[in-house]
């Protein structure tokens, strides 16, 4: 989930779109979980939201339109859902102590609207929840969503094995 911000960088109230939308399929034997990954800008076929983006349903329906919108196109019934906007994200990274990426050459992010700031050196990296975040921010335009799903998916599997 990510907020949206003003010109004067205010969070929008209500206003937040769903970067991507993962569906897990748990399997108890054999052991296994297959994940289905929507980023946000697939296009929804349904009627109510014809020609509207994932995160967009997200935005104007909220959890209930994309439940919905999912479960009737792919035929199954989704049991729980786990909403996770940035400050959840950083948590998360936190919480399993950090991930270790490979930074190519230095980097430095800045989010004017909203308030964020981050310098990264090149080389291996340990990364807190803060920066690993600022990571997948910074190469945004290239491969940034992708690498934030590859993160949580790493998360989910890593909770998975765990439990």
């Amino acid at each position: 989930v990510d907020k949206k911000y003003d010109i004067s960088g205010e969070s929008v109230k209500d206003a937040t779109t769903a970067d991507s939308v993962v569906v897990a399929f748990l399997k108890e034997t054999p052991r296994s979980v297959t994940f289905l990954v929507f980023p946000g800008n697939v296009l929804v076929n349904e009627p109510e939201w014809e020609g509207r983006m994932i995160g967009e349903v997200f935005a104007l329906g909220g959890v209930d339109g994309v439940l919905d919108s999912l479960q009737r196109a792919m035929g199954v019934p989704i049991a729980k859902y786990v909403s996770v906007d940035y400050q959840g994200f950083v948590e998360l990274i936190n919480v399993i102590g950090g991930i270790s990426v490979v930074v190519g050459s230095p980097m430095v992010f800045v989010d004017s609207l909203g308030g964020f700031e981050a310098t990264l050196d090149a080389g291996t990296q340990q990364l807190d929840g803060e920066q690993a975040l600022a990571y997948a921010r910074f190469v945004e335009d290239a491969k940034g969503s992708f690498l934030l799903r590859l993160l949580f998916l790493s998360f989910l599997l890593l909770l998975y094995h765990l439990a």
